[in-house]
């Protein structure tokens, strides 16, 4: 089953454990991903204890779960807000733009860095991906 840096799915079940695991009826996702395969995360819907309705990121009362501006996250205890371009404001819901940011060019779209967080691998600013708003600089 192992073939060098390869991810296999099969079934996990009380049958399974208690006549000893079986993993002949498998199939395999990825074959051969060397030493580039780091890290994965296994789910299962059997390990999920919340019930689907105790989700406040789920609630569509709003057009917005948990009352996040932008994303809300759920990691089965509480809801975070997110905001995928800008920064989360006070209120700990809706996002406000960065005050500072470096735009710079792709050649076929305009990105923008963080100055002051580094870590922050999001754009501050949505990409600029307009053909007519991008080309030579006329001085």
């Amino acid at each position: 089953m192992a073939e060098g840096g390869s991810i296999a799915r099969a079934r996990l079940d009380a049958g399974s454990l208690e006549g000893g695991l079986n993993l002949s009826d498998h199939s395999v996702l990825l074959r051969h991903a060397g030493h580039s395969l780091k890290d994965f995360f296994i789910w299962s819907r059997e390990s999920q204890h919340a019930p689907e309705h105790s989700n406040p990121c789920a609630a569509s009362g709003t057009g917005q779960g948990g009352g996040c501006e932008a994303l809300c996250l759920w990691d089965g205890r509480a809801p975070r807000c997110v905001c995928p371009h800008g920064e989360l404001a006070e209120d700990g819901t809706s996002c406000r733009p960065y005050t500072a940011f470096l735009m710079y060019s792709r050649l076929t779209k305009i990105d923008s860095i963080h100055l002051e967080d580094s870590a922050n691998l999001n754009s501050p600013y949505p990409p600029i991906e307009n053909k007519s708003k991008i080309g030579p600089i006329r001085q």
